[in-house]
């Protein structure tokens, strides 16, 4: 997802920064099996469902300091980004964090 159409999706949210956002993607690409529990048992797991259900809605709200009103804007807009794991930690990612980390002795 480009960060322009993300910034365009958003922009009904006025008090959304990055930081929020951040926090936002990565504690509901954290808690995806938490959601997943909470659907029907027909729900199909490889699809973000459409609607959270409150108890996340209100975990969310909470966490990000953000309206109810606007976790569900941003989960309306990102579910499917957050649902394919796009903000999940990567192997690629944790080889940085190897190399580049505090106990890297290079520096």
């Amino acid at each position: 997802m480009k960060l322009a159409s993300v910034a365009h999706a958003l922009r009904t949210i006025e008090s959304l920064t990055l930081e929020t956002l951040i926090c936002f993607v990565t504690l509901a690409s954290a808690i995806k099996n938490d959601i997943i529990l909470t659907q029907e048992a027909t729900y199909d797991p490889l699809l973000p469902p459409l609607h959270l259900p409150y108890s996340i809605l209100t975990f969310l709200c909470g966490a990000c300091s953000l309206s109810l009103d606007s976790v569900r804007t941003c989960w309306s807009k990102l579910a499917s980004s957050i649902w394919s794991d796009e903000f999940a930690l990567k192997g690629s990612h944790m080889k940085l964090f190897q190399e580049y980390g505090y106990q890297h002795q290079g520096l």
